[in-house]
């Protein structure tokens, strides 16, 4: 039953321990910025797991800001990338 399974990240944050957000998250943070892609989710997702770690809730506000921003970005690399 996937329903009842809970994933190692939330059991690491639950138990206090570290999590993986950098083994794989964090690689494609780094990966990105190697071959000059931009990755903002993932920017994203190793920023609120690390507060997570931390014991901090970032707020709803911050976090839609955030993808919101994203969103921008995306759109922003779109828009350039069609050639007519």
């Amino acid at each position: 039953v996937t329903a009842a399974n809970i994933s190692s990240m939330l059991q690491d944050i639950r138990r206090g321990a570290p999590t993986e957000i950098e083994a794989i998250c964090g690689a494609v943070v780094r990966a990105g910025e190697a071959w000059r892609i931009s990755t903002p989710m993932n920017r994203l997702f190793v920023q609120l797991v690390h507060a997570k770690e931390e014991g901090q809730a970032p707020s709803q506000a911050f976090i839609r800001k955030q993808l919101h921003e994203i969103i921008h970005e995306v759109e922003a690399h779109e828009r350039s990338s069609h050639h007519f």
